[in-house]
């Protein structure tokens, strides 16, 4: 079943076009929103190019976890981590998952690619204390195989979840919770899965450090 965006991410800010009521039931149930197309069309077509032309360089950050290239400098991270800071949105998303209080946002743009198998394994995000949901944006140009990401409860074998971006413009919000961890598959073909993994905080980036390993 075809799933609405309940916000529309444009070039000038994030609109808010459905109630909270009916996405902090599905909340309740899985603690996950993942929405197939949140990006006005035009508006993520010029993000995808501009991803295809950016500069990446190996993750640092994250070695004791996986490989993956990050943008350097971080532009496209930067620009989508003003845009989701939308007093609108925070206060949307403290409604529908009661992970707040939402005061900002901060995010990398990335890259894994299949000629290297780049992968994530299980981490919490919890080394920084102000996140409160992660939020993965896909901006690839290609499809890719692989790449998949997975959720879990610690010390369980079973996945609460399973996601694949189905395509440019994709969006998927999780919890970030102690008992709750999650990661990576390799990207086996295709690609570069090209993404912004970011979270909402606390409070402000500079004050907490949250660029880093994660998502």
């Amino acid at each position: 079943m075809e799933v609405e965006s309940p916000f529309l991410i444009g070039s000038q800010g994030v609109t808010i076009l459905s109630d909270p009521a009916p996405w902090r039931e599905r909340f309740a149930h899985m603690p996950a929103i993942a929405i197939p197309a949140a990006f006005e069309a035009g508006f993520c077509a010029k993000m995808v190019e501009r991803a295809a032309r950016t500069r990446f360089v190996a993750d640092g950050d994250i070695e004791e976890i996986g490989t993956r290239l990050v943008e350097s400098p971080q532009l496209i991270g930067r620009a989508i981590s003003l845009l989701l800071h939308s007093t609108e949105l925070l206060h949307w998303l403290e409604d529908v998952t009661g992970m707040g209080p939402l005061r900002a946002v901060a995010g990398r743009f990335a890259e894994m690619r299949a000629s290297h198998g780049d992968a994530l394994d299980w981490h919490d995000d919890l080394h920084d204390t102000t996140r409160r949901l992660a939020i993965i944006v896909n901006l690839s140009e290609r499809p890719f195989a692989g790449g998949q990401f997975q959720l879990r409860r610690k010390g369980d074998t079973e996945l609460l979840l399973r996601h694949d971006h189905p395509q440019a413009g994709s969006v998927l919000i999780v919890a970030v919770r102690p008992e709750l961890e999650h990661r990576v598959t390799p990207v086996s073909s295709g690609g570069p899965r090209r993404i912004y993994a970011g979270w909402f905080l606390t409070q402000p980036e500079h004050a907490s450090g949250a660029l880093g390993v994660g998502v």
